[in-house]
């Protein structure tokens, strides 16, 4: 009598045939390599769990003067101009060199070597780097500014003592020199908007 039924022929076919080292062949072996390749496949479709490393990062623009490199948050940085065209302004503080007309806007151009103790023996303004949140609030001077670079947040260390002036402007240090600005200490300190007024 023939057995019609799935568990009957089942017993008839067996284990899958193997070679004398006890490798599947045949049939049995091809869909044991179609098994794992679908493994190995899924495995590499998994999406990168990548939320620590931008958690680790911070998006900044890097700029120079006075052969000093620093650095801001880019969520800061409103616009870049080159070649402003700033107003001098007598009787006034050292870092403020003046005024800049942004579209009939009015900003402080500050020179900030002066907060940060940085040699000011030469010219400074090949660049003005226009800095606020939800709206232009001033603008930084320097002599060089580069593209947004991502700045993992684990190189940065402690700054060294800061001077009396720039205290608390300084976040921190990379081994390669880049000194990260503390764009919300800029942001709340009334000497670097042109009135002085209280906000």
């Amino acid at each position: 009598m023939i057995p019609t039924d799935a568990a009957s022929a089942s017993k008839l076919e067996g284990p899958p045939p193997r070679d004398p080292q006890g490798q599947a062949t045949g049939l049995a072996a091809s869909r044991e390599v179609e098994a794992i390749l679908a493994e190995r496949a899924r495995i590499l479709a998994r999406p990168a769990d990548d939320s620590s490393e931008s958690e680790a990062t911070r998006d900044v623009i890097p700029f120079q003067f006075s052969d000093e490199r620093y650095a801001i948050e880019a969520e800061l940085v409103r616009e870049v101009i080159r070649h402003p065209a700033v107003t001098p302004i007598p009787n006034t503080p050292d870092f403020l060199r003046g005024i800049y007309n942004l579209r009939g806007e009015i900003l402080a151009a500050m020179d900030l070597r002066t907060f940060l103790n940085v040699s000011a023996d030469r010219p400074i303004g090949e660049w003005l780097i226009v800095c606020g949140r939800d709206r232009n609030e001033f603008g930084i001077l320097a002599d060089v500014v580069l593209e947004v670079r991502a700045l993992p947040l684990s190189a940065v260390m402690k700054p060294r003592a800061a001077t009396a002036v720039g205290e608390g402007l300084i976040r921190g240090v990379t081994a390669d020199a880049l000194s990260l600005l503390d764009g919300d200490a800029l942001m709340r300190d009334q000497r670097l908007y042109v009135t002085g007024a209280e906000r």
